[in-house]
């Protein structure tokens, strides 16, 4: 399940759960600060914001993710030098959006 940022994600979320389980929940961007269950990957361009995101989850008294993916776009790695709160893996990207970016991750 791929969980984006987009006004009403969170109900659609909530209404697909009442259907079936999801072996892994992919989160993107800012969304995670709202989230409130598991995130199995986090998902972003901005690897320089996990951090902050990870703060207010934990604010929140949401679960932290597990694990974070940023992005490999024209041969470099975006964030390479962020520390993140858990494993950080990356995804090669022919642009687009971060959205986009968790489509790429997910069939990885």
């Amino acid at each position: 399940m791929i969980v984006g940022r987009a006004r009403g994600a969170l109900d659609e979320y909530a209404a697909a759960c009442a259907f079936c389980t999801f072996d892994d929940v992919l989160v993107v961007g800012a969304m995670a600060v709202d989230f409130p269950g598991r995130i199995d990957h986090l998902v972003s361009f901005h690897a320089e914001l996990f951090c902050l995101w990870a703060e207010k989850r934990t604010a929140a008294g949401y679960p932290p993710a597990a694990n974070y993916w940023g992005a490999i776009y024209r041969g470099r790695r975006l964030g390479e030098n962020v520390k993140v709160p858990a494993l950080l893996r990356y995804v090669e990207c022919v642009g687009g959006s971060s959205g986009f970016m968790a489509v790429q991750t997910a069939l990885d």
